[in-house]
């Protein structure tokens, strides 16, 4: 992958030492124990703090694609402006979020992470994989 970056952390030459004794001790380099550790940790930190950044387009699903342009031809119909939220709803609009939560609900109602639970699977498979 050529997309990759470089994340570091200082530790002191002692804690250094120590944390490499102990990834040897579980039969891991440092480099992949650290990998694990901070992907649970990021888990772990936002698990009940809500944090939400800003969709990149290609976060988009296809089906909100489709609603956001559907919204489009909505809010350019004559007399949308007039309209009540029930009125638009009738009409096909639905709200698209601009924004990805790690404290979401999908369309049954569960809770889901779309934010840190991803980005700490894929930063766990470079250590297990």
């Amino acid at each position: 992958m050529s997309d990759l970056k470089t994340l570091t952390i200082k530790v002191s030459a002692a804690d250094h030492k120590k944390l490499k004794a102990i990834a040897a001790s579980e039969g891991r380099r440092l480099d992949d124990l650290s990998q694990l550790i901070y992907a649970y940790g990021l888990d772990l930190f936002y698990c009940e703090t809500s944090v939400s950044v800003k969709k990149e387009p290609h976060e988009y699903t296809e089906k909100e694609n489709l609603q956001l342009a559907k919204n489009k031809e909505l809010e350019a119909s004559e007399g949308w402006l007039a309209l009540g939220w029930e009125q638009r709803k009738e009409r096909g609009y639905e709200h698209v979020s601009e924004v990805i939560s790690n404290h979401e609900r999908d369309d049954s109602g569960q809770y889901v992470d779309r934010l840190i639970d991803p980005i700490a699977e894929r930063i766990k498979a470079f250590a297990i994989d």
